[in-house]
């Protein structure tokens, strides 16, 4: 009995293990080095609750409202005005500047971007008051680089 289990294992192990993939396949490379759009511009603070876990203060995020959003893809640019929505707490307004703002961008399908120079890295508060540079690095290893301006006022 064993033997003949031992034998079926290996018999569905063989048929399940190999591809019908032919080798050299001639797959897509995505060449894409853009920034789609601007996903979100969100400002983050400390807020007075205290999570129990931890014993620290919570963080919240209020996402603010972007407009005139202009993206060359041919100079590598992206422009967008950003303000502060209707909802946004009474308490932080006097807090809020361009220095503290998190940018989240959308990029070509299977595309890497990184900051450089002294530009803050997306998703995480950083200065917006200037002009930032960032490389994007499509899936066939072909670069571009791209200015973003953040334009906020409150």
């Amino acid at each position: 009995m064993k033997k003949i289990i031992s034998i079926l294992a290996l018999a569905i192990f063989t048929l399940t293990g190999t591809s019908c993939l032919k080798s050299n396949l001639n797959l897509d490379t995505y060449d894409g080095k853009d920034i789609t759009s601007i996903v979100g511009v969100y400002y983050r603070y400390l807020g007075d609750n205290v999570i129990p876990a931890s014993g620290e203060k919570e963080v919240r995020q209020v996402t603010l409202s972007v407009s005139d959003v202009a993206i060359d893809t041919k100079a590598g640019t992206v422009s967008a005005k950003v303000t502060l929505p209707s909802n946004f707490p009474e308490a932080q307004k006097a807090s809020i500047d361009a220095t503290k703002l998190c940018v989240v961008v959308g990029i070509s399908t299977a595309a890497v971007i990184e900051p450089t120079g002294n530009s803050p890295k997306l998703g995480l508060p950083g200065d917006w008051s200037k002009e930032n540079t960032y490389k994007i690095t499509a899936a066939d290893n072909s670069t571009k680089d791209w200015k973003i301006k953040i334009n906020f006022s409150k």
